[in-house]
């Protein structure tokens, strides 16, 4: 009994902590400033990860791909080609192998991207022991989920992101946790200094948690989007999105 509610508080704090780490080093590392890039630019090794993160996200996923829209990764067959050469010639192909930032990438990728993490996690683990590790552990494997396999399917056409998804997939497309998710993170694409988290939670403590207003809710029933939430501040937008869906 006492080993089951050490798992489950390792569960409930790791996803607490690790929300609240993801929406902070999303905004400061991911979407760095200027004055903290040329600090970490003077660092190698550490320096040079955090600034090649800072690129292929805020950069390339933010700015260098879903030009169109935020569910049209690419116009053409020509811009995707265009950018892979720009990125094989500063040496960061290995964005272009990521989905130009819409994954994590590979296993080693996996490690990289839990570096701003793991002293939370280490710290934790440390205090808590073994079977509050194991509970922690569930969070951080949610938390990488979302970011390499869930991700993709909040860019797409809500009827295509069913379609094209696994058996496995499809009941989480269908939750209401992706259903805030995805509007959640479309709110990020189109204002970026909000909206940080994919685990959501953290945003809110850190105060840079943004709601669709009527008109980002049109944009998104136009995208083909799932949102359809029945609070909507538009009565005729509710029923718009409910005749959609």
């Amino acid at each position: 009994m006492i080993a089951a509610l050490q798992v489950l508080a390792g569960v409930l704090i790791g996803y607490l902590v690790l929300c609240i780490s993801e929406s902070a080093s999303h905004r400061h590392l991911l979407h760095a400033q200027p004055k903290f890039r040329r600090f970490w630019k003077r660092m190698s090794g550490l320096g040079d990860y955090i600034h090649n993160s800072w690129y292929s996200h805020h950069v390339v996923h933010h700015y260098r791909t879903f030009r169109q829209d935020y569910v049209t990764q690419f116009k053409s067959a020509d811009e995707e080609e265009t950018l892979k050469a720009d990125l094989i010639r500063r040496g960061k192909k290995q964005i272009s192998l990521n989905s130009y930032g819409l994954r994590v990438g590979n296993f080693k990728q996996w490690i990289k991207y839990l570096y701003p993490h793991l002293p939370h996690y280490v710290l934790m683990c440390y205090l808590g022991g073994l079977w509050f590790s194991l509970g922690a552990l569930v969070p951080l494997l949610f938390y990488q989920w979302l970011a390499h396999f869930a991700h993709p399917y909040l860019h797409m056409n809500y009827q295509l992101a069913l379609k094209n998804a696994s058996p496995l997939m499809r009941p989480f497309l269908r939750s209401t946790y992706f259903r805030f998710l995805a509007q959640h993170h479309f709110m990020h694409h189109k204002y970026v200094e909000c909206n940080f988290n994919l685990m959501l939670g953290g945003d809110v403590i850190w105060q840079c948690q943004r709601f669709p207003s009527a008109e980002d809710y049109a944009e998104m029933l136009a995208l083909g989007m799932f949102v359809a939430p029945a609070d909507s501040p538009d009565p005729e937008l509710n029923l718009q999105t409910a005749n959609h869906l």
